[in-house]
């Protein structure tokens, strides 16, 4: 969120440490991949083959989350490169989204090492669910903003960014 909202100023060294992150995301990514496959070679019963098919699909699902907010990173620098100014009112709806994506990803964070109940199941649902109406919300905001004169380019960058973390929401629900 840093990268993304201080356009102004040159922050080569949190990108550079972000894209390391990244590239041993996947690197993890792969190698448990690898490991789940050889595991999966073996006789398994229904029980111990659902858990490693779960383990892979959680594993994916977190490299995307990687992917994910590595790609607001090349938005920022994006944004940096183009010197793209966001309206005002726009900073404040990211700032407010990414907490609400942050909140939801530190409740399934909470969780994740254990058997998620009925209620909780449910409220993550809610929480995909209030995501999904805040970037819907937030986009017709910009294209309003767009036809009364708002820059384009601009905007386009900020449905992009809306986007990637309504994406992360997704990959945390699953």
């Amino acid at each position: 969120l840093t990268v993304l909202l201080h356009p102004d100023e040159k922050l080569g060294n949190i990108i550079t440490q972000l894209k390391e992150k990244e590239e041993q995301l996947d690197r993890i990514q792969e190698e448990m991949s690898k490991f789940l496959a050889h595991c999966a070679r073996g006789q398994l019963n229904e029980v111990t083959a659902g858990n490693l098919s779960a383990i892979l699909q959680i594993t994916n699902e977190l490299e995307s989350i990687g992917d994910g907010c590595y790609n607001l990173v090349l938005l920022a620098k994006r944004r940096w490169d183009k010197k793209r100014e966001f309206h005002p009112q726009a900073d404040a709806e990211i700032r407010k989204f990414s907490a609400q994506v942050e909140t939801f990803l530190n409740f399934i964070h909470e969780r994740i090492n254990s058997q998620i109940t009925p209620d909780e199941l449910k409220k993550a649902y809610e929480f995909e669910t209030e995501i999904n109406a805040s970037r819907r919300t937030m986009r017709k905001l910009s294209v309003r903003r767009i036809k009364e004169g708002g820059e384009v380019n601009s905007e386009i960058l900020y449905i992009d960014v809306l986007r990637v973390f309504e994406n992360i929401g997704d990959y945390t629900l699953n």
